[in-house]
């Protein structure tokens, strides 16, 4: 080989080496893109933007007026928060009476033991003395209605049978007595369903009379609610009269 055709084939080389190696980069260079490839951001649209910043400062302005409300409600300023009102208190003090027209107050008046309309409390009737009951014995009422007052070795009742003819829409009503206040001259019975009733009496077994001023209640503590009651009145037993009572065949 001739030292022309050497020094012709040198050049050659060199550039197809040089030629090689740019395009090796570039292949490196289209491996690495794809294997992580450039972060794809998107930007909201522009009017979007603008509805989120009007409300955020919508949000400011509602945070705002909701602390200047709570301010005025809490703190020292008590003036209404109305302003049709001119500006007046608008938190009365509860506890404070109010007045009617005559210039008095309408609250219960606690010392001197009246409700509203002037009437005395009631005060329970106490129980006391439990001692025998003496007015045992069969009596009759004015209508013909009969009360047994009886006493056996095991129990103490009183039983108030309906005048005329037996009938099964009115039977007799049984109480079995099973407290007596023979200091208020009454005593305290339950009935076969468990429930409670009173009977006030006045007078000795040959003058008898009686009153009922409560039963069917739900417990002693009803029955003594209702306070003592009025012999001799027209109304003196729970807005009815007494019941006066002869006694039959000179009792038991």
């Amino acid at each position: 080989m001739t030292m022309s055709s050497r020094a012709s084939d040198e050049p050659s080389t060199g550039r197809r080496g040089r030629l090689d190696s740019r395009s090796m980069r570039i292949s490196h260079r289209a491996l690495s893109t794809e294997r992580s490839p450039p972060p794809f951001v998107t930007r909201p649209p522009r009017g979007a933007r603008r509805m989120f910043k009007a409300g955020v400062r919508r949000i400011g302005v509602g945070v705002t007026m909701l602390g200047a409300l709570v301010f005025a409600a809490c703190g020292g300023d008590t003036q209404s928060l109305n302003p049709l009102d001119g500006g007046t208190n608008a938190l009365e003090d509860a506890s404070a009476p109010t007045k009617d027209a005559g210039g008095k107050d309408s609250a219960v008046e606690d010392a001197g033991g009246k409700d509203a309309g002037g009437d005395a409390a009631v005060v329970p009737l106490s129980c006391t003395g439990n001692s025998a009951l003496d007015i045992v014995g069969n009596y009759v009422a004015g209508d013909g209605a009969q009360h047994w007052i009886r006493k056996t070795a095991t129990a103490t009742t009183y039983t108030r049978v309906p005048a005329g003819k037996a009938d099964n829409a009115k039977p007799p009503t049984l109480w079995k007595i099973s407290q007596v206040c023979s200091d208020q001259k009454a005593f305290i019975a339950t009935s076969p369903t468990g429930k409670f009733a009173r009977i006030d009496w006045t007078g000795t077994a040959s003058a008898l009379q009686l009153c009922v001023p409560i039963e069917e209640a739900a417990s002693v503590a009803d029955v003594l609610a209702i306070g003592a009651t009025t012999p001799g009145s027209p109304t003196g037993c729970q807005g009815k009269a007494w019941t006066t009572l002869t006694a039959k065949d000179g009792g038991l």
